[in-house]
């Protein structure tokens, strides 16, 4: 049986050109919700963007409410099963875009919503 322990997330930076490609998908207001562990608890957040990084990363743009802020907030982190749970899928579909390696889009698609 796997360890079951959440670990705290990693806030990771954002992505800049030169890091390689990028490829996201961003949702607006009805996009998925996950629960990311941070300041030792879980705290319920909606999913902005999931980014596939160059170097293999996935990180997912959350916004949450950290009590150590006190607001709201915007903050990504890297994917790890442990620190982030999916608890909502989404009601509308994603934008994708791609970036080449010097920050240019080299591809946008807007799915319609089903």
């Amino acid at each position: 049986m796997p360890d079951e322990t959440p670990v705290e997330a990693r806030e990771v930076r954002p992505w800049r050109p030169g890091d390689g490609p990028l490829r996201t998908r961003s949702w607006g207001l009805r996009g998925p919700a996950v629960e990311v562990h941070v300041e030792g608890a879980w705290r319920t957040a909606q999913v902005r963007q999931r980014e596939d990084r160059a170097d293999g990363t996935v990180a997912v743009q959350v916004e949450l409410l950290l009590p150590s802020v006190g607001a709201s907030t915007v903050r990504a982190y890297t994917w790890d099963p442990r620190s982030i749970r999916p608890v909502r899928d989404a009601d509308e579909a994603p934008t994708e875009m791609e970036w080449d390696a010097a920050g240019r889009i080299v591809r946008t698609t807007q799915t319609p919503d089903a």
